[in-house]
C-alpha cells in the first residue's frame, strides 16, 4: 500500500481517518520489524511459566504421598520376588525328589542283583560241586592213602588213611 498523498491526507484528517491509517501503517512496520529480528537472531527456547510454589504443608503432604507410594511399590516388589523364590524352591525340591526316587529304584535293583550274585557264588563254591567237576571233567580221583611226613623225614604212625 502506498501512503496517501497530501490532498488525501487532508481529506482523511477531516473525516477522522488519519489515526486509523497511521495505526495500520505502524502495525505493518511492527510485523516487518519482528520478521527481520526473528530472521537475524537465533530462536530462543520458550520460557518456563512461573508458578507460585506450594506451602510447606503441601510439600510435606506430597512428600508423604510419594514415600507411601514408594513403600507400597517396594513391598509389592518384595512380595513378587518372594513368590518367585518360593516357586523356584518348590520346583527344585520336586526335581530333587524325582532324582531321589530314581536313585532309590536303582539302589533296590542293584541290591537285588547283588543278592542274586552272592547266591550264585555260594552255589559255585559248594564242595560237592567242585568234587563232581574234578572227577567228571578233569578225571581226578582221591588218593588211596594219605601219607603224612614228619619233620625228621620219617613217616608218622598215622600214615595210612582214606580220605
Amino acid at each position: 500500500m502506498s501512503p496517501p498523498t497530501s490532498s488525501a491526507r487532508s481529506i482523511e484528517q477531516e473525516k477522522g481517518f488519519s489515526k486509523g491509517w497511521q495505526a495500520a501503517r505502524a502495525t505493518v512496520h511492527r510485523v516487518e520489524a519482528t520478521e527481520i529480528v526473528a530472521e537475524a537472531s537465533p530462536r530462543r527456547p520458550p520460557r518456563a511459566r512461573l508458578e507460585v510454589l506450594p506451602g510447606k504443608e503441601e510439600l510435606r503432604r506430597r512428600r508423604s504421598h510419594r514415600i507411601s507410594r514408594l513403600l507400597i511399590a517396594a513391598s509389592v516388589a518384595v512380595i513378587i520376588v518372594a513368590l518367585l523364590a518360593t516357586v523356584a524352591a518348590h520346583s527344585y525340591i520336586a526335581e530333587q525328589q524325582l532324582n531321589l526316587d530314581n536313585l532309590r529304584q536303582t539302589a533296590s535293583e542293584k541290591f537285588a542283583k547283588n543278592q542274586e550274585l552272592e547266591l550264585r557264588i555260594a552255589q559255585l563254591q559248594q564242595p560237592s560241586r567242585i568234587v563232581g567237576i574234578a572227577r567228571g571233567k578233569l578225571g581226578m580221583i582221591p588218593p588211596p592213602s594219605v601219607m603224612y611226613l614228619s619233620p625228621k623225614g620219617r613217616p608218622s604212625s598215622a600214615s595210612t588213611g582214606k580220605g
